[in-house]
């Protein structure tokens, strides 16, 4: 398989969004040039053996000369695309199919390199070894605006009026507006009552991650048309439940005990780390909440007098580290952390980790996006683990919580 082909497989380039981009500053000439070497090498691939180099065949299939066609590039139209043929008509070229009028292969290309972090640099660079035309990084950025008008629609799309949970993380990256600084990409997956995974909504307002933006993102959420959510599982941001609960009064607030437990640890002497982390899976993987209060009470009596702040923690943020009880038992490892979103933003981080920053908000979103693509395809069909066996039982939660609610507040 030659490069171009594992390149297509990688990026899956039948599966991209369709062909709709203006004509740009390729040089027409050039690139029919370029295409037309790419062609010839397919057939070289096909047949098995270089032109001109026969003594290298081992078949009796041979070249046919040429056909000619039309076909509508980002350069703009081709009227004699010379396309080489074989005597047995057995000939495809991966580039187009026979009745393709438009030649949208290297803008896949372009998107699907860019989504998987690759500069418009590096793009360009590929490109032109592998086709043979001059192609600058600006032509791959304006390639890559196509991707707005889809992100928009996507951004603004009603959503599902129920939720049985959702997932509120934010990841940091640097960004360019007047001087380079971190700024926090806001980020809620949606775990639907069928237990499919969903993202709801991508945000980034410039600063750091604060209870006000989420709030606003809440309501961004509740005008597009979520109404019941049963649990919000976050981090311990002062004031995130405080918005989170403006919005969705109803919905129960777990706090991630990872992130409780990373920051309780960074207090601790490095000779009491593993005992302390011990103890503390201990206060969350019991059955009930009566074992549960028992495990506080004896990790509160063995550290209270070395490390009485981090049993202070505990004691205060009990009930909103394990709400997570209330529910089956069999979901419960996938809703006591905030490791459902964070998986994903491992992913994010992947492909940003190429950028030392990014010259606007918007091209960060733009490539987080594209990666949320990719992941909807990879993730489609998908549920949260056991979720069938819980799903019951969440249904008969989410009817009982919001059973009194009158139909104006659904309006």
């Amino acid at each position: 398989m030659d490069k171009i082909e594992k390149l297509m497989e990688e990026l899956g380039l039948d599966k991209c969004i369709p062909y709709e981009i203006q004509q740009d500053e390729f040089l027409l000439g050039i690139f029919k040039k370029g295409l037309e070497t790419l062609l010839d090498g397919e057939m070289d691939i096909h047949l098995g053996y270089p032109k001109n180099m026969r003594v290298l065949k081992r078949t009796n299939d041979k070249r046919n000369g040429y056909y000619q066609r039309s076909m509508d590039t980002s350069a703009g139209r081709i009227g004699e695309l010379n396309v080489p043929r074989d005597r047995e008509c057995t000939f495809e070229t991966r580039l187009f199919g026979r009745r393709d009028t438009r030649m949208d292969r290297i803008e896949k290309l372009i998107i699907g390199m860019y989504s998987k972090g690759v500069s418009t640099a590096d793009i360009s660079d590929l490109l032109n070894s592998l086709y043979h035309f001059k192609l600058n990084p600006q032509t791959v950025s304006n390639v890559v605006k196509r991707i707005d008008e889809e992100f928009e629609r996507w951004k603004n799309r009603p959503l599902l009026e129920e939720y049985a949970i959702l997932f509120i993380d934010a990841l940091h990256q640097k960004v360019r507006r007047e001087t380079v600084s971190n700024e926090a990409i806001y980020l809620i997956i949606g775990v639907t009552m069928e237990g499919h995974r969903e993202f709801l909504g991508l945000y980034v307002v410039g600063g750091g991650e604060s209870s006000y933006c989420w709030q606003e993102f809440y309501e961004d959420l509740y005008q597009r048309g979520v109404r019941k959510v049963l649990l919000g599982v976050m981090d311990g941001l002062a004031g995130n439940e405080e918005a989170f609960k403006k919005v969705f009064p109803k919905a129960d607030v777990q706090e991630c005990v990872v992130h409780h437990m990373r920051a309780q640890m960074a207090k601790t002497r490095p000779k009491h780390k593993e005992e302390i982390a011990e103890d503390s899976r201990r206060i969350y993987e019991q059955v009930d909440i009566e074992q549960t209060k028992g495990e506080i009470e004896r990790f509160t009596e063995k550290w209270e007098k070395l490390y009485p702040s981090i049993t202070k923690s505990w004691n205060e943020k009990f009930y909103k580290l394990t709400t997570f009880m209330k529910y089956p038992l069999v979901i419960r490892k996938s809703i006591y952390t905030t490791n459902y979103i964070e998986r994903m933003n491992r992913e994010f981080r992947r492909v940003m980790r190429n950028k030392s920053s990014f010259p606007t908000p918007d091209a960060a979103i733009k490539l987080m996006y594209l990666k949320i693509r990719d992941l909807e395809k990879r993730y489609s069909g998908r549920k949260m683990h056991n979720f069938d066996k819980a799903s019951y039982t969440l249904r008969e939660m989410m009817d009982k919580r919001y059973a009194k609610l009158s139909q104006t507040q659904f309006t």
